[in-house]
């Protein structure tokens, strides 16, 4: 503006239709109700004319946190406000939060995952919570500004859900960028620690299966190899899968997936 004041704006079409017109609806729908106690953006102005819906937010300049503690305290102490939030009607996990039951697509393409298919669909129920959960905490979406203070950006895809998703979700972004191990992060946080991590096997499993989808099967060309971030994150959960399930569950590599795969056409021909 005029007198240096700055603002961060996002607009989105109102079709019902258009997917980021929903994420827009449902941030600001959460945006109206987090207390102030949660560090996140004020939404100063909300404007809905003809086809488009137009908000403005309190704007951050702010860089990416550098350090795995104070991202873990940021998530705990938003937390500590959150477990005790209620009136939000946002969607629960389980009916709002899409995740792809990949391992069984593979399965009706003939590979023998047919365990891994069986869990997977499970994640719902380990996810269930009744907790407010950001469910994208990505290390793009919290900001620290020039004071030192840390800003929760970007609510689109927040659910109501069990509070340890907030690190489910995350951990293998910050075990990529930190080179800390899951094993490390998990009890690093308050928010995570008291839960058996193999309790979430399924939603480990699931989240690994969207990934190693968009590594082996369908990759993206359009997005930049040294960006895309599926072939680390895929392996650090199917790793971490292995290593909670222990001798029960064998959870293949993705040079394994890729293989089941080239031997999907012998398969056909020898139908």
């Amino acid at each position: 503006l005029a007198d240096d004041t700055q603002y961060f704006v996002k607009a989105a079409s109102t079709d019902p239709e258009d997917r980021v017109g929903i994420m827009l609806e449902r941030e600001l729908h959460v945006a109206r109700h987090l207390p102030p106690s949660v560090p996140t953006p004020s939404l100063e102005l909300e404007v809905v004319q003809s086809e488009w819906r137009v908000a403005v937010f309190e704007h951050v300049d702010g860089r990416l946190v550098d350090d795995p503690q104070r991202l873990f305290t940021v998530i705990d102490d938003m937390h500590a406000h959150l477990s005790a939030l209620s009136g939000v009607d946002a969607r629960p996990m389980r009916d709002g939060v899409p995740v792809p039951l990949r391992w069984a697509e593979l399965v009706e393409r003939g590979a023998s995952y047919d365990a891994l298919a069986e869990l997977e669909p499970r994640w719902i129920d380990v996810a269930d919570g009744d907790t407010l959960v950001h469910f994208d905490l990505r290390d793009d979406n919290v900001l620290i500004d020039q004071t030192g203070k840390a800003w929760v950006v970007d609510w689109a895809n927040a659910a109501i859900g069990a509070p340890e998703m907030e690190i489910a979700c995350v951990l293998p972004g910050m075990a990529k960028r930190f080179g800390i191990a899951p094993r490390d992060i998990w009890p690093a946080c308050r928010t995570s620690r008291d839960r058996d991590p193999r309790d979430l096997l399924p939603w480990w499993i699931a989240h690994a299966g969207v990934l190693v989808h968009q590594v082996v099967v369908a990759p993206n060309p359009r997005i930049d190899p040294r960006r895309n971030m599926a072939r680390p994150w895929a392996e650090i959960l199917l790793a971490w899968s292995q290593e909670l399930a222990g001798d029960e569950l064998h959870i293949p590599t993705l040079d394994d997936v890729a293989a089941a795969l080239r031997r999907e056409p012998d398969r056909g021909r020898g139908a």
